[in-house]
């Protein structure tokens, strides 16, 4: 028996197909990449993305209803974050690029299309999704670049998640696979049983916490980095969000009480201030410390003083706070635009200096040692260590008509809204960008990894500079990503 749903596009386009409940979301895809003219790259029902092996008796769709359509675009995605040491170009076809760190290289399929649709990245590791809702993982080993031990359970995936050394996929029956190095979640066995209608995960450096569908939260990986939650399991109720440090977790009950566990030391251990963690709204993560928001706009933290887990010097100007802004030091910015920064003296928490310029700022980007605030005016102040990206005086004439700003670990690269990019901060993380200035124009997309940028051009070229062992040269691939493009 056979019923009518209808496709649609973003646009509001809409394309009228007779089904069968024996028919694939892959046939489903191609009649309607017929009629609507344009390639589709997924579809997606109630919010959830389809896998195109799926029957469609098994979606349940009914007659009338509304199937979202997703159209491959033109050029790629950039994969890349301040704790890997390499890069991954994403092509619009599903094929991959990398290059960096060669630990982070390793089975790289550069030969072969994935049909990816999605990327992930551990410190030293790569993992992709296919369109097929399988897994395909390169770069070390130990670090998650191996799944093979666990690919006949890596089917049907909606989202991948990474701690340091390991992934933990989320199938669509809310079950969780993991892999990598066991001392960083890569085996969770233990827990495997509890692992059903999960949410997300979380995750901290050797730690993954997942939040289930019913608010409970099950925890597995290394036990002093959050990895063991049994100290706190009778109060991991009605939890709507986790939040992570590098070694702890805090977890934001419905009701706006706190919980946290892992490294007393890094956040794990909230006694201090647990009867000021009340009507709490959102939390925020340093490397070793928490700031959690309430509902009045005021800021509790926690977790080690330097890296901002003691805000008593200002604690009487955290008022009307709209967020915390975290590096290794923490950096308050209120609704009239004002910041108010704490932790590490060096490394941001000292912002003095330019506290006079810090007005009607409209957001903020960290390095680990230095902010970079981005104004309504479209300039940037910066300030934190000078070496690191605190001092941007050098090129501050060229930082207006700033649209978007990204950091390695010690440098920053402002995007202008003609599509140019200036750069500051240690030059052999990306802070120096003359050797490749004349060819950082018509730029869309910046990404950073631990050392080094990669920018996607509007024509789909990928210019890169910084460390070479971090991404800076990605010459051994460009004769693959100029074909890519």
């Amino acid at each position: 028996m056979s019923f009518t749903v209808s496709i649609c596009l973003m646009s509001g386009q809409l394309a009228d197909l007779e089904v069968t409940s024996s028919q694939s979301v892959q046939e489903l895809m191609c009649e309607a990449s017929k009629q609507l003219g344009r390639p589709l790259t997924a579809l997606a029902y109630q919010g959830r993305r389809l896998l195109r092996g799926e029957k469609v008796e098994e979606l349940g769709l009914e007659d009338g209803s509304v199937v979202n359509a997703l159209v491959r675009q033109p050029g790629s995605v950039l994969c890349g974050h301040r704790k890997c040491g390499a890069f991954a170009a994403l092509k619009h076809d599903g094929a991959v690029a990398t290059w960096g760190h060669p630990d982070c290289l390793g089975s790289s399929p550069l030969n072969r299309t994935v049909n990816a649709h999605r990327l992930y990245a551990s410190s030293c590791a790569f993992a992709a999704i296919t369109d097929e809702g399988e897994v395909v993982a390169w770069g070390d080993p130990t670090c998650g670049g191996d799944c093979q031990d666990v690919a006949e359970e890596l089917r049907f995936v909606q989202h991948i998640y990474a701690s340091q050394g390991a992934f933990a996929a989320v199938k669509t029956d809310g079950s969780v696979v993991a892999w990598g190095s066991p001392r960083c979640g890569g085996d969770a066995g233990a827990v495997q049983s509890q692992l059903w209608q999960v949410r997300s995960v979380v995750a901290t450096h050797r730690a993954f916490a997942a939040l289930c569908i019913d608010g409970t939260v099950v925890t597995w990986g290394h036990a002093q980095c959050g990895g063991d939650s049994s100290a706190v399991r009778n109060q991991l109720t009605d939890v709507e969000e986790i939040y992570a440090t590098e070694t702890a977790f805090a977890a934001l009950r419905s009701n706006g009480d706190v919980i946290a566990w892992g490294d007393d030391l890094c956040g794990g251990d909230a006694r201090a201030v647990q009867d000021q963690l009340r009507n709490v709204s959102s939390i925020f993560a340093s490397n070793k410390a928490f700031a959690a928001l309430k509902e009045n706009g005021s800021v509790v933290t926690w977790g080690k003083a330097l890296s901002g887990g003691n805000s008593s010097a200002v604690h009487d100007q955290l008022y009307d706070v709209e967020r915390v802004y975290c590096g290794h030091a923490m950096a308050a910015l209120r609704k009239d635009g004002s910041v108010i920064t704490w932790g590490h003296s060096a490394y941001g928490g000292d912002s003095r200096n330019v506290q006079g310029k810090l007005l009607d700022v409209e957001q903020i980007y960290a390095s680990d040692a230095a902010f970079a605030a981005l104004k309504q005016d479209r300039t940037i102040v910066a300030w934190g260590h000078s070496e690191y990206g605190g001092d941007s005086s050098a090129i501050q004439e060229e930082l207006v008509s700033i649209q978007t700003v990204q950091a390695t670990s010690s440098a920053f690269a402002a995007l202008r809204e003609d599509g140019t990019v200036h750069t500051w901060g240690l030059p052999h993380k990306g802070g120096d960008s003359s050797s490749v200035q004349d060819q950082l124009y018509e730029v869309k997309e910046i990404a950073g990894s631990y050392g080094a940028f990669a920018a996607l051009r509007n024509d789909g070229a990928i210019i890169t500079w910084g460390d070479a062992n971090y991404g800076g040269d990605s010459s051994p691939v460009q004769p693959l990503i100029v074909d890519m493009f």
